[in-house]
């Protein structure tokens, strides 16, 4: 009877870690996103497949574990714990999964690096900066009429080239447009 506890605490304890690594893993994706790096865009993700098998073994162990355990202060932290491995995978991945579709959202509307360039050329882009971790391009207003929103996204790699074609522009000897006061 011994073996099969230390087991159930085994598998128990690997389910807890499993989430706290989830956190982490989300919280580093998190502070990469901010500083403009989508390199580990998909290790939450990876960690949430394989959290969400553990914390369900998890989960059943701690169960048998609080039938076959006494009152007191483990039991507390048992039932604490499997209440965590019982909501914590449901919240993070729910919550991985809305950050994903929102990536993908947000990738499937960018513009490709030619095309900015054509605009920008064409002077019909009248600013863009670089903001959490893409190009945001202001369009003309006068160019609405063509491209049904006035801002648009780019990928964020793309911002020099973006920059050499504004200064092409400006070598030209013709001035980006500039918002004139009311």
């Amino acid at each position: 009877m011994l073996v099969f506890k230390a087991v159930l605490w085994a598998l128990w304890g690997v389910g807890v870690l499993n989430i706290v690594a989830l956190l982490v893993s989300m919280a580093a994706c998190w502070l990469q996103e901010r500083r403009g790096n989508k390199n580990l865009e998909m290790l939450p993700l990876a960690v949430a497949i394989f959290a969400v098998g553990t914390t369900s073994v998890g989960c059943l162990s701690g169960l048998v574990l609080i039938l076959l355990s006494d009152a007191g202060a483990v039991l507390v932290v048992l039932i604490a714990g499997t209440v965590v491995q019982l909501v914590g995978p449901a919240v993070l991945v729910t919550a991985l999964l809305s950050r994903l579709w929102a990536a993908w959202q947000t990738r499937r509307t960018l513009l490709h690096k030619e095309e900015v360039v054509r605009l920008i050329e064409a002077g019909i882009v009248s600013s863009f900066r670089r903001r959490f971790g893409m190009v945001k391009l202001s369009i003309h207003p006068g160019a609405v009429k063509e491209f049904p929103w006035r801002t648009r996204h780019a990928r964020w790699e793309d911002y020099p080239a973006f920059v050499t074609a504004k200064e092409r522009l400006v070598q030209r000897g013709n001035i980006p447009y500039v918002r004139k006061p009311r």
